[in-house]
């Protein structure tokens, strides 16, 4: 009888499917951006070589974030670190056209020797810049390029190597330049932490100190960060809101 139903009515039976895959597959497109951006930025920060990563406490995400830039060298002194490195981080839409987040790392910072260069170098002090790979290929340019984000453009001194979307399009300048770009001198988002000979013990115990001796930064691990981010908490949970909807619709006859 079931059968005969759904042949009687041809057109709404091919509805009725269409409408079900849609839900599905938006379902899953959903859970896997989710956990594709989350898994990213843990790979990001892995690669970086960072054990803890500092953020202004109560911050909803980290580009909404501000720090002092002072607080690198404080975070430095305290027992346990072995260095700290500061950047701004800001998403911009390119004069060119794509959308790129655009990191500005302190010229010397240890950051810049995490990075895997396919041609050219780290920027110095002026205004230059680096790209992943993904991003020179979409714009077209190589090293002696430019880019040009709103209201200013960058030589292009060096290309990176990235094994993820967050390395491959990724666009780094020194972060004084950055820092007056933005109109926000002497400002972080972020501050990434290394810790000496880094074991578990020794990163809790370094994160338990500057949590004490900085009560307004909220610090965390490198894998904790893209958990505790608000953002994507928000992402995640709306994703799986949508879960009771799909099952209401897989149960439709």
């Amino acid at each position: 009888m079931a059968w005969r139903g759904l042949r009687r009515r041809p057109l709404r039976t091919a509805l009725t499917w269409l409408g079900l895959v849609n839900a599905v597959a938006s379902f899953l497109l959903l859970i896997g951006s989710s956990r594709g951006v989350e898994e990213g930025w843990q790979r990001w920060n892995r690669e970086r070589g960072g054990h803890l990563m500092a953020v202004r406490k109560g911050a909803i995400e980290i580009l909404s974030a501000s720090l002092d830039a002072s607080l690198v060298g404080e975070l430095s002194a305290t027992p346990g670190v072995e260095a700290a490195a500061g950047e701004l981080i800001d998403l911009v839409f390119l004069d060119e056209g794509p959308q790129a987040v655009v990191r500005g790392w302190e010229p010397g910072s240890f950051l810049w020797s995490t990075l895997a260069f396919r041609a050219g170098q780290p920027p110095g002090d002026g205004w230059e810049a680096v790209v992943g790979e993904g991003l020179a290929a979409a714009l077209g340019v190589d090293v002696g390029g430019t880019v040009h984000l709103p209201g200013r453009g960058l030589r292009v001194v060096g290309i990176v190597r990235g094994g993820g979307a967050m390395s491959g399009n990724l666009l780094l300048m020194p972060l004084a330049r950055l820092q007056e770009l933005m109109e926000r001198p002497g400002k972080l988002s972020i501050i990434t932490l290394r810790v000496q000979e880094p074991s578990s013990a020794r990163v809790a115990a370094a994160q338990a100190a500057i949590a004490r001796e900085f009560p307004a930064l909220r610090v965390d691990t490198t894998e904790e960060v893209a958990s505790n981010d608000h953002v994507l908490q928000f992402f995640r949970a709306s994703t799986w809101a949508v879960a009771p909807l799909v099952k209401v619709c897989l149960a439709e006859p």
